[in-house]
């Protein structure tokens, strides 16, 4: 078969413009002679992307970059796949550690207990007398599996009993208090209630004036009971000294 093309003894690379002897260009790798037309045949010119008789394209004119654009686009659409089913049906990422809080200890039977003091002391302030007793006789059950009774939960009790109207068990806790402690402010304040429910005003008064008689003689002495209720004591002070101040 005869070979049409064209050839130059000196010539200039029509894709890059070196000029060089030969059939293709030393610095790109185009071809520096024409191609024949795929179609019709005819010799084209070198670096002629259409074929100047028939139109036809002239892809394979050229060994320059231009002949590989369509396979550098193909690969990078099959990269382009395969990145996706990659990414789509690949391993997942382990999900991130899930952050739990941290365990609490149980509740004691006296912070049970507590608990339902307080529920009954909040329902007992809003005049919800028989949640007040619900609340109660739990906690009074739970004091009495205890196995005994210090000063801050004889208060407790104390308190229950006159939220109860049992005016006498409130009594009986103010008198075990002071039979404990000469002097115990709770035991004052048990019996300030008790007296004022019954509508005794001496026995208020004579309750306010122990209390204020053995105040700073008890504070002092560091009582660990106190401080759960300081400013309860603090407020049953001021109603005290008003109290005895009026007399």
């Amino acid at each position: 078969m005869t070979n049409k093309h064209i050839q130059t003894k000196t010539a200039k690379c029509p894709n890059c413009g070196t000029r060089a002897d030969g059939n293709f260009c030393p610095n790109c790798g185009g071809t520096l002679a024409g191609a024949n037309c795929p179609k019709c045949g005819t010799d084209a010119q070198a670096g002629a992307k259409f074929c100047h008789n028939c139109s036809a394209p002239l892809g394979a004119a050229s060994r320059g970059f231009g002949s590989w654009a369509p396979w550098v686009a193909v690969v990078a659409v099959v990269l382009l796949l395969l990145t996706f089913a990659a990414v789509r049906f690949g391993p997942s990422a382990p999900p991130p550690p899930s952050v739990f809080p941290a365990p609490t200890a149980p509740l004691s039977p006296r912070d049970v207990a507590n608990e339902n003091f307080n529920q009954s002391m909040m329902a007992s302030e809003r005049g919800d007398d028989a949640a007040a007793a619900s609340f109660g006789r739990i906690a009074l059950d739970g004091y009495a599996a205890l196995g005994g009774l210090d000063n801050d939960l004889r208060l407790h009790v104390g308190l229950i009993y006159l939220a109860m109207d049992s005016l006498e068990a409130a009594l009986a806790q103010a008198e075990s208090l002071e039979i404990a402690v000469p002097g115990h402010l709770y035991a004052s304040v048990l019996r300030q209630r008790a007296f004022e429910v019954r509508g005794d005003s001496s026995g208020v008064e004579a309750a306010y004036r122990r209390f204020l008689e053995y105040h700073q003689q008890e504070i002092n002495a560091g009582r660990p009971e106190y401080n759960e209720h300081m400013q309860m004591l603090e407020r049953f002070l001021t109603a005290a000294r008003a109290a005895v101040a009026n007399r």
